[in-house]
């Protein structure tokens, strides 16, 4: 590209100079011969002219041509080497998301393993507890049983060891008449001690009345703070399990009378100033 540079500062330094002189020469007189001698000058100067545009521009074409080629090698190896670049990152985001894939897919698998495990474990557990369940209410079924066969029952805590069984049921009468204000006879089906004698307990075993109508066993029932002040009271006769409840609770009841709060057991509850608790109460 050198020498078309060269050669059109050659062509407008002739032309500045061919200029230079005909300004000079303009300045004297000129002849006839000398006018046309200058139009003659003129017009090979404008065809002068034209020929250097047309040559300038030739060689601006060229120069243009070379630039563009330049350009579009330059731009496509830049194009090349993004589109390599490219293909390098897409196929190392391949790679890793391969192996996040295959990460995943290890992870999924032990993660259904695990929920498997604890659906059998929760099949166990719900099998556990219907059977629970089913056993508690097959319980209550027999507690709710025993406790309406033993609703003509009453106990009466108190009566001395040495009063035989055969005697039991003439010393029933006695309290009736001497501590109840009960003075007719009533009919008691059967009655007995509760368990076997102890030598290792000093306290009576409590005695079983079984009555033959439930209306002498209320007559009984609503006399018994009648027994206040002496050693014997009367109690109502649950099932065992219920027994066990209100032997637990007992102590706690004790306690809170001596506080001076007012509570009572209601058949296995305890009430506390009206608030009822089923279990022990911590806050005793």
């Amino acid at each position: 590209m050198d020498w078309k540079f060269w050669s059109i500062g050659h062509y407008f330094k002739t032309f500045k100079t061919f200029g230079d002189n005909m300004a000079k020469r303009s300045a004297d007189s000129i002849s006839p011969i000398q006018k046309q001698a200058k139009k003659a000058g003129m017009e090979f100067l404008s065809q002068d002219q034209e020929n250097l545009l047309d040559k300038i521009t030739l060689i601006i074409s060229e120069v243009r041509d070379d630039l563009l080629r330049g350009q579009s090698v330059t731009v496509e190896s830049l194009r090349e080497e993004f589109r390599d670049t490219l293909k390098a990152e897409i196929s190392g985001l391949k790679t890793d998301l391969g192996h996040e894939v295959g990460d995943l897919s290890v992870g999924l698998s032990r993660l259904s393993d695990t929920v498997d495990e604890n659906r059998k474990l929760i099949e166990s557990f719900a099998q556990r507890i219907k059977f629970l369940e089913e056993n508690a209410q097959l319980k209550g079924r027999q507690v709710d049983s025993e406790n309406h066969d033993k609703r003509s029952n009453l106990l009466i805590q108190g009566v001395s060891e040495s009063i035989g069984d055969s005697q039991l049921e003439d010393e029933f009468h006695r309290i009736c008449l001497e501590h109840l204000n009960i003075s007719r006879k009533l009919q008691v089906e059967r009655i007995h001690r509760v368990g076997t004698k102890s030598s290792k307990s000093f306290r009576p075993r409590a005695v079983v009345l079984k009555f033959l109508s439930f209306k002498d066993r209320e007559a009984v029932w609503e006399q018994r703070h009648s027994l206040k002040g002496t050693r014997l009271f009367l109690e109502e006769h649950y099932a065992v399990k219920i027994q066990q409840q209100r032997q637990q609770l007992l102590p706690y009841l004790q306690a809170t009378r001596k506080r001076g709060e007012r509570a009572t057991l209601v058949i296995d509850k305890l009430l506390i100033n009206g608030q009822k608790f089923t279990s022990e109460p911590s806050d005793l």
